[in-house]
C-alpha cells in the first residue's frame, strides 16, 4: 500500500515558538516525503492498532501512520514540545485523519501509560536529542504489548550525508568534527547512536531484532526543499566547525551552501547527493523472561 501524504501545505506558528531545526524538519519531511512514506509502508502495521508516535514534531509521521491503522486504529502523537503538538493539530485537523490521532504533552523519560500499552512504538529522529538513548529505548519498549514492535528511524551522524565537494574541504571538517567530540565521551556515544540500534535494542530485551538501510538520492535540479534541508544542515554543521577552519576554507564552504550562491555546488547540473535513513525494528517478547 502506497500511504496518502497529507502535509501538502505547512501549518504556521510562531517561529520563535518552535526548535531551531523546525525548518529544516518541515523541509526534510517535504523533500524525502516519497522515501519516508516507503520506510512507514514497510512497517509491522494492521487496521486497528494502537501505535504512538513519540517526539511526534509536526505531525508528518503521525498522519502516516493514521493511515495505515485505518478508521478502527488510534494514533497518539507525543512530543515535549507545546508549539509543535499545536502545530501538528493544526495541520492534521484539515485532513481525513483527524479522528484518528490524539495529541499529548510528555515526558519520554517517564510516559504516561501503562506497561504493554501500544502495538507499535515510533520514534524518528529524536533519541539523538535525549540525554540518555538506552533509558529511552527501555522506556518505549515498557509501552509496548508483549508480540508488538518497537521502530526507531535514526541515521549515523559521521556517515550521514555525502556530498560532492572537494575533499580537501570534506578532509578538514571531517577532522574538525572529530576534535569537537574527541573529549566529550556523552557526545561520542550519541554519534554512534543509529549504527548501534540493534545492540540498544538486545539490551532492552526485544527479540527479532533487524536493521534497515535506505538510501535518499538528490541531484539537479533540487526543489526549494531540498535546497533548504540541506543548506539548514550544512550550516548546523559549520557552526560545529568554523572556528576550526582556515578562513580562505571557510570562505569557500559558505559559497558552497548557499543557494542563493550562482557558485554553490547546488546550483551545478553535475550536482549529485546522498544521504542515509537507519531503520530499527525490535519485537517484544510475550514474556520478557524469554
Amino acid at each position: 500500500m502506497a500511504a496518502e501524504h497529507a502535509f501538502g501545505n505547512e501549518a504556521t506558528l510562531g517561529d520563535d515558538e518552535l526548535p531551531a531545526y523546525a525548518p529544516m524538519l518541515q523541509a526534510f519531511h517535504r523533500a524525502c516525503a516519497v522515501s519516508l512514506v516507503a520506510i512507514i509502508d514497510s512497517l509491522p502495521l494492521n487496521e486497528g492498532m494502537a501505535v504512538l508516535d513519540l517526539g511526534s514534531g509536526d505531525g508528518f509521521y503521525s498522519a502516516l501512520l493514521a493511515q495505515r491503522v485505518g478508521t478502527s486504529g488510534k494514533v497518539i502523537a507525543a512530543d515535549s514540545s507545546p508549539a509543535y503538538l499545536n502545530l501538528a493539530q493544526n495541520a492534521l485537523g484539515a485532513t481525513k485523519f483527524a479522528e484518528r490521532v490524539s495529541f499529548e504533552q510528555v515526558d519520554i523519560r517517564q510516559l504516561p501509560w501503562p506497561d504493554d500499552h501500544f502495538d507499535l512504538v515510533w520514534c524518528a529522529h529524536s533519541l539523538y536529542s535525549l540525554p540518555e538513548p538506552q533509558a529511552a529505548i527501555a522506556e518505549l519498549t515498557r509501552v509496548t504489548k508483549p508480540g508488538g514492535w518497537v521502530a526507531i528511524l535514526e541515521n549515523d551522524t559521521m556517515h550521514h550525508h555525502v556530498f560532492p565537494w572537494p575533499p580537501e574541504i570534506e578532509l578538514a571538517i571531517r577532522n574538525s568534527q572529530l576534535a569537537d567530540i574527541a573529549d566529550e565521551p556523552i557526545k561520542l556515544q550519541k554519534y554512534e547512536l543509529g549504527r548501534n540500534l540493534l545492540g540498544y535494542f538486545t539490551d532492552a530485551g526485544l527479540s527479532d531484532c533487524a536493521m534497515r538501510s535506505y538510501t535518499i538520492d538528490h541531484q539537479y535540479p533540487l526543489s526549494v526543499d531540498e535546497q533548504t534541508f540541506m543548506h539548514h544542515y550544512l550550516v548546523d554543521l559549520l557552526q560545529h566547525v568554523d572556528s576550526q577552519l582556515e578562513p580562505t576554507m571557510l570562505s569557500e564552504v559558505e559559497t558552497l551552501i548557499n543557494p542563493k550562491n550562482p557558485d554553490s555546488m547546488f546550483n551545478q547540473p553535475s550536482f549529485y547527493s546522498n544521504h542515509l535513513e537507519l531503520l530499527a525494528l525490535g519485537r517484544k517478547p510475550a514474556s520478557m523472561l524469554e
